[in-house]
């Protein structure tokens, strides 16, 4: 589920989804803002760029600035969800934010 920076931006482009929002550099860009781990999530053909953030023990997920959570590349994002879920148990997020 989880994908490389570095193949990031080649995904979207993949899937047409051009959006400077779901770009790796804005992402990243978020992180001074909102400091955290610039996370990038795929399943299927719906993505979910996000930061993933600890504090005082607690892990959770949110949104750079200004953008709203995952897109589907062409298909419906039911499959997400469940692997979204999996991945948050994995990763022991308790909340997401979006």
């Amino acid at each position: 589920m989880e994908v490389s920076p570095g193949d990031w931006n080649a995904l979207l482009a993949r899937l047409g989804l051009g959006d400077v929002y779901l770009s790796r550099e804005y992402v990243e860009s978020a992180c001074l803002l909102e400091p955290g781990e610039p996370t990038f999530l795929c399943a299927e053909e719906t993505v979910f760029p996000c930061i993933l953030r600890e504090f005082r023990g607690r892990v959770d997920v949110t949104t750079p600035y200004g953008y709203g959570g995952p897109v589907a590349g062409g298909g419906g994002p039911e499959r997400f969800y469940s692997a979204y879920e999996d991945w948050c148990r994995g990763r022991s997020v308790v909340s997401t934010f979006v």
